[in-house]
């Protein structure tokens, strides 16, 4: 359960669904479609993102709705700091990715790290130790996607003295899980807030889910009842997942999603809202790099 917080609460109402993609029964590697009506089956070979990767580091990917942008961090050749938030867009899904620019308003003169980008990509989540020290949750909201993020915020009902970041949230942008080193390892927290305008409560641990090993990265479904995130509990680190048949109950033992993960460091799942395609980082091939699968 959710450690500190009412065993009812699990991300919310568990009568108040988004209008997405509803998923249980996910399993291992495979998942529900929308309303859990047809399996969709593991993903496919992960293929690297070529058009985005450098000789350098690219890690934590993420994406608006309709796969047109996309936002990473990277230490690559123009980063400003140790790492920035880097971006491309494109016209169309078929399209190659155009070389990616640094989000010069994300970005620092220290480690900026996790962008998380809402669905509508007007809401940008990241991680940032540029206030010197630990790492904080900031984010920037925009009008439309034809405007200039503002300077990234902290978040402080979210954060703590110690590091926090790597946030997943539904939707509604009212319910997020995140990870964080208040209890001492990285353990994901999850929490809630009654409007867009008010505080998080403040994050209670998802106690069935923590380990004492990495948990982190997280990225939630719309319906709240699939979880993926980054593991290391069976010694390499793997994306894992998680389930549970509705918000009001716990999540079930995770799994290793075993078609996207090996031998090698796998991390930072982001799912498109169908959960057809799948982004991550893995240093599969020597450095960290961007990956994509399908089913």
């Amino acid at each position: 359960m959710i450690a500190g917080l009412d065993e009812d609460y699990r991300l919310g109402d568990p009568s108040v669904v988004a209008t997405s993609a509803s998923t249980t029964g996910v399993g291992g590697s495979g998942a529900s479609g929308s309303g859990g009506s047809a399996p969709l089956g593991p993903f496919g070979p992960p293929e690297p993102l070529t058009d985005l990767n450098s000789s350098a580091n690219e890690d934590d990917p993420t994406a608006t709705g309709d796969l047109l942008e996309i936002y990473f961090d990277s230490t690559r050749a123009g980063t400003m700091g140790i790492s920035d938030i880097w971006y491309s867009k494109r016209m169309a899904v078929g399209d190659d990715w155009p070389a990616p620019q640094v989000a010069m308003e994300l970005s620092s003169g220290a480690a900026d790290t996790s962008p998380e980008i809402s669905p509508d990509g007007l809401t940008m989540f990241l991680s940032s130790n540029r206030a010197g020290g630990d790492f904080d949750i900031y984010m920037s909201r925009r009008m439309n996607r034809n405007e200039t993020w503002p300077t990234p915020e902290p978040v402080d009902s979210l954060n703590s003295v110690s590091n926090d970041y790597g946030v997943g949230f539904m939707p509604d942008l009212l319910h997020l899980v995140l990870a964080s080193t208040r209890d001492g390892t990285f353990d994901l927290f999850a929490t809630r807030r009654m409007g867009l305008d008010q505080p998080w409560e403040t994050p209670g641990a998802i106690t069935e889910l923590n380990s004492g090993a990495l948990e982190s990265d997280p990225w939630i479904d719309a319906s709240g009842t699939v979880l993926y995130f980054t593991g290391d509990r069976l010694a390499n680190v793997n994306i894992h997942i998680a389930e549970r048949a509705s918000r009001g109950e716990m999540f079930a033992m995770p799994e290793v999603v075993a078609e996207i993960s090996g031998a090698d460091l796998d991390q930072d799942p982001w799912l498109s809202p169908d959960m057809k395609t799948v982004l991550f980082a893995s240093d599969r091939a020597g450095t960290l790099d961007l990956y994509m699968a399908k089913r």
